[in-house]
């Protein structure tokens, strides 16, 4: 985990690149894996698939971040924390709404979800106390 701080914190606009493909990956996951698949995961589909567009957006975002933001960037990098921070509360809550519906796999795939993003999010708001710093 310190190299990994220790990478960005040299250049820090990569957090948005690592920030979008874990979005993509997400997105992808979740449009062609877990919804077409409600009966094996349990969550609904059409509560995957809107989790999916959002992680499409956060993969917009933080791919034009990385890609055009030259200078200042500490303000989209605080709201792309506070973003995920969100959609790991909204995760939370759709695993308590759907508890029961859930199969091992989908509460397994989206508690693994929320720790890596949790561990995104950690990385994110490291890299940005530490550019305050300098």
């Amino acid at each position: 985990m310190k190299q990994i701080l220790n990478k960005l914190k040299n250049n820090p606009k990569k957090i948005f690149l690592l920030d979008a493909l874990g979005a993509f990956l997400t997105a992808s996951l979740l449009s062609f894996i877990l919804a077409p698949k409600e009966d094996v995961f349990g969550m609904p589909s059409k509560t995957v698939y809107i989790l999916s567009i959002i992680a499409l957006c956060f993969f917009i975002y933080s791919f034009s971040c990385y890609k055009f933001i030259k200078t200042n960037w500490k303000p989209f990098l605080k709201l792309i924390i506070k973003l995920n921070s969100t959609y790991i509360i909204i995760s939370v809550g759709l695993l308590f709404k759907h508890f029961n519906q859930l199969t091992f796999l989908g509460f397994t795939y989206f508690i693994l979800e929320i720790i890596v993003i949790f561990i995104v999010v950690y990385l994110e708001i490291e890299t940005y106390k530490e550019q305050k710093r300098i």
